[in-house]
């Protein structure tokens, strides 16, 4: 009776360790995929990525290993001095009312400095322009704009393949287009990038802090596939946007963008942002 007792309460202790409020952790077995993840329970990629960036460094599953799994299919967002509802629906194409509501918010005004918010993936890219193919990937302020332009870090004329969106350190950044993740990795000058095929076009988001898609993942347009970085050939936090074709010739973005306004929306960026920003 007495050793029933002791594994009982090492049973209880266990749970207690595995599970919290927030989620719990979860023993990858074999045989597992992330889309067998995915699919058990309930929690979309963007999110399990988001508390287990390591995915995005291995092309596969390795038994043993332990993922975090969220209770709820919701991004974490900590508030921070100047954020309000509106620019906080703002970086993740969302409306502050929806935000409001799920967290129990009475009053807009009343949110504070390190409160925890939940931002459900259902609520993300809700407010993109659904009608045009591509929309902005993050609300930011174009730093460089594509053509020949004078290096940020060397002073020497370039030709500047992308633009350059600066914005703050871990913005999140969403998918411009319907499309199949067909790269992902680090480069020496973009730093951590994703690659996106929609159609005839490529899509290129680089120098992000973190990835929230795999390679062969089939994203749709408003999800979010990584965050604002600075990694790579950077003078600071900004996201490089690029559109090629197959063959890999680059266009201009600004083409295809549906509406300046949404790159020129500065509620919430910091005028230090305006300035520099900028890489390869």
């Amino acid at each position: 009776m007495m050793i029933r007792k002791v594994f009982l309460v090492i049973f209880i202790c266990a749970c207690i360790l595995s599970f919290s409020a927030a989620g719990y952790t979860y023993e990858i077995k074999s045989g597992d995929t992330i889309y067998s993840i995915l699919k058990s329970t309930g929690i979309s990629l963007g999110v399990l990525m988001d508390y287990n960036q390591s995915l995005a460094n291995s092309n596969y599953l390795i038994a043993g290993k332990k993922l975090f799994i969220p209770n709820e299919n919701s991004f974490s967002y900590k508030v921070v001095a100047g954020d309000s509802l509106s620019t906080i629906a703002q970086k993740y194409f969302t409306h502050p009312d929806l935000l409001a509501t799920y967290n129990n918010i009475k009053n807009s005004q009343m949110i504070r400095s390190g409160q925890e918010l939940k931002i459900p993936y259902k609520f993300v890219g809700t407010c993109i322009n659904k009608a045009s193919s591509v929309v902005w990937p993050l609300v930011g302020y174009i730093t460089s704009e594509y053509g020949y332009r004078k290096h940020p870090i060397d002073g020497v004329t370039k030709f500047h393949s992308g633009i350059d969106i600066a914005a703050p350190s871990g913005t999140p950044i969403i998918s411009a287009s319907d499309g199949k993740v067909i790269d992902i990795g680090y480069d020496d000058g973009y730093g951590k990038f994703v690659k996106v095929s929609s159609g005839a076009r490529v899509y290129m988001y680089a120098h992000l802090n973190s990835m929230n898609v795999v390679k062969g993942y089939v994203v749709r347009q408003g999800e979010i596939i990584g965050r604002v970085g600075s990694t790579g050939i950077s003078t600071g936090p900004h996201l490089h946007f690029q559109v090629e074709d197959l063959k890999g010739k680059t266009y201009d973005p600004g083409v295809y963008l549906d509406n300046i306004k949404y790159a020129y929306n500065l509620d919430y960026i910091p005028e230090e942002f305006k300035t520099y920003m900028g890489g390869k």
